[in-house]
C-alpha cells in the first residue's frame, strides 16, 4: 500500500497539502498575535513544529494558572510555562508570564478567534476581574484551579 502511495505521487501531494495548511495556520497565528496581543508579546518556535511559546514580559508568571483558567472558561486552551521553570526568577534571569500554544487541530478562524479572546483577557490585566465568578484559590505564590 505504501509503495502505491509513493508510486502514484499521492504521498507527495499529501505532504505538500499539509505544508500549505500548516503555513496558513502559522500566518494566521502571527497576524492575530500582532493584531490582538500587547506589543511586548514574543513568539518563539514559529518556524517549525506544532507548538509555539508565547512570552509576555509585562506579565508575572505567578498569574499563569489564573490566565489559563480564565482562557479555558472562554473556550481557549493554552498551557502555562511557569511550571516548567527550573529555578526561581532572579535579576540576572527574570521570568515572565507565558504560554504554550498549539495550532495543529485548529482552523484558521479558530486560531484568530482564540488569540482575539486571549488579547481581551490580557488587556483586562487581571483574570480574576474578567471572570469574577471563577473560583480560584491562591496557594502561596501559585494559583490553583480546582477541577
Amino acid at each position: 500500500m505504501q509503495a502505491s502511495l509513493i508510486d502514484t505521487g499521492a504521498c507527495e501531494r499529501n505532504v505538500r497539502r499539509m505544508r500549505r495548511e500548516k503555513e496558513r495556520r502559522r500566518v494566521a497565528l502571527l497576524e492575530a498575535v500582532a493584531s490582538h496581543l500587547p506589543h511586548d508579546a514574543e513568539l518563539s518556535g514559529t518556524a517549525a513544529g506544532l507548538h509555539l511559546l508565547l512570552r509576555l514580559p509585562s506579565h508575572s508568571p505567578h498569574d499563569d494558572l489564573a490566565w489559563v483558567a480564565a482562557a479555558r472558561a472562554l473556550g481557549v486552551g493554552i498551557y502555562p510555562v511557569s511550571p516548567l521553570f527550573i529555578s526561581a526568577s532572579s535579576q540576572l534571569h527574570p521570568r515572565s508570564g507565558g504560554f504554550i500554544l498549539g495550532d495543529a487541530s485548529l482552523t484558521v478562524d479558530q486560531i484568530r478567534q482564540g488569540i482575539q479572546i486571549l488579547g481581551i483577557l490580557i488587556a483586562k490585566s487581571d483574570p480574576m476581574v474578567v471572570l469574577p465568578g471563577l473560583r480560584l484559590q491562591r496557594a502561596g505564590r501559585k494559583t490553583v484551579c480546582p477541577r
